[in-house]
């Protein structure tokens, strides 16, 4: 299935009405265009389930990191 949406303001409500259904049946990798969209939706999702009174990880992965920053990322996905 595919949903495309076009609008920046509209994928962030596409995102959010879906993305606790899909945290709750387990991990979720999310991709994006650029670096800068990586850090800012890192920073959208921490903010968004932080007002909630989440506590899920959350961390972004792209070539500006350190390789042992990619790893450590990719471990902890992987772990859980």
């Amino acid at each position: 299935m595919v949903d495309v949406v076009t609008s920046a303001s509209l994928k962030w409500q596409w995102l959010t009405y879906r993305l606790d259904d899909w945290v709750q049946e387990g991990k979720v990798l999310i991709f994006v265009g650029s670096k800068s969209d990586t850090e800012t939706l890192t920073q959208n999702l921490s903010n968004h389930f932080s007002s909630k009174g989440s506590t899920i990880g959350i961390d972004c992965l792209h070539g500006d990191k350190s390789q042992s920053e990619r790893g450590n990322t990719l471990r902890r996905f992987r772990s859980g």
